[in-house]
């Protein structure tokens, strides 16, 4: 459940990123979000994110070399007025809220986390390839204090800024969060659409300057009429301030995937894995508006194209 100012907000974040790898080098910027915030009532809320980054497709003109804008977030959130919520009730135990529009989906750790205070420059590749992440439909939310919080969520499964729905059906997800420490939460996830089963689970730690985590992700889906796939993979995190601007990472990011094709009495297999060794360094201002990001990323993936190094500089201003 988000909390909404009373007056209408603005905030946002811009990233730049130098990318190296096999003797090349290239610039992108990869994010420029701008988030407007508004609670006019205690129970209502709406929050609008766009894109204006390079990163985004389209353009503003036919003949415009600047790219166009794309809407990220786009939703109300709905609570129960604090006078039907009196002191002890049930209703004020719970914290209901109810989330309608475009949003991130109630699933992926790493992917429910700001790009903008993520430890390292990328997600993960099962993150990437495999989580749900933003659509459009309705999504429901309880908790029990600090304790536990369960999401629950329907959406079309097409993805955000889609304009129809082809299959007809809807992804059913939900996400359970229980914390038995105040520096830990555990989570499980499931989500189905037909055909289309995802499962995970995931954790998180901060304890002092010491942060731990992980996720794994699961899913199993045809990609066309002939081939099915059956993927997985997640990472483990570990990052620690050894100083208030200085804060060394780890990743340890595992990927695989195994796509099945039957042409009529002919099937062929096809299988992928990528495992990626993370080694970076935050340099953070404080307060944390500005952060530099300086990853080192070892790649391995077989069959091809083998082990390759990919050095990552990152400038994310906060605002």
């Amino acid at each position: 459940m988000r909390f909404f100012p009373s007056m209408p907000a603005l905030s946002g974040y811009v990233s730049v990123r130098m990318t190296h790898t096999d003797g090349a080098t290239g610039f992108l910027l990869n994010r420029g979000r701008l988030t407007v915030q508004v609670g006019p009532k205690p129970f209502f809320g709406i929050k609008i994110q766009g894109d204006f980054s390079g990163a985004q497709t389209g353009k503003l003109r036919s003949d415009s070399t600047v790219a166009g804008f794309t809407l990220t977030d786009a939703y109300v959130q709905l609570v129960p007025p604090m006078k039907w919520a009196t002191p002890g009730s049930l209703l004020a135990q719970l914290h209901p809220a109810i989330v309608a529009g475009q949003f991130k989906t109630p699933y992926s750790l790493e992917y429910l986390t700001s790009f903008a205070t993520l430890k390292t420059a990328d997600r993960a590749q099962a993150v990437d390839r495999l989580s749900q992440k933003r659509d459009i439909g309705a999504m429901a939310q309880v908790g029990w204090g600090r304790f536990a919080t369960l999401a629950a969520a329907v959406v079309n499964g097409e993805g955000p800024n889609a304009t129809s729905n082809p299959d007809k059906t809807q992804m059913l997800m939900s996400r359970l969060t229980i914390s038995p420490l105040s520096f830990l939460s555990v989570s499980a996830k499931i989500a189905n659409e037909g055909a289309d089963h995802a499962w995970g689970y995931d954790g998180r730690a901060v304890w002092h300057a010491l942060t731990v985590e992980g996720e794994g992700l699961y899913r199993k889906r045809p990609t066309s009429s002939t081939t099915y796939l059956d993927a997985g993979g997640g990472y483990a995190l570990v990052a620690y301030k050894v100083l208030p601007w200085l804060e060394p990472v780890y990743k340890y990011d595992r990927y695989w995937d195994t796509r099945t094709t039957a042409v009529g009495s002919t099937i062929t297999t096809a299988a992928t894995h990528s495992t990626w060794n993370v080694f970076g360094v935050n340099l953070l201002s404080s307060p944390e508006w500005l952060r530099l990001q300086l990853d080192w990323e070892r790649r391995n993936v077989e069959p091809s194209p083998g082990r390759s190094n990919v050095y990552i500089a990152q400038l994310i201003a906060i605002f």
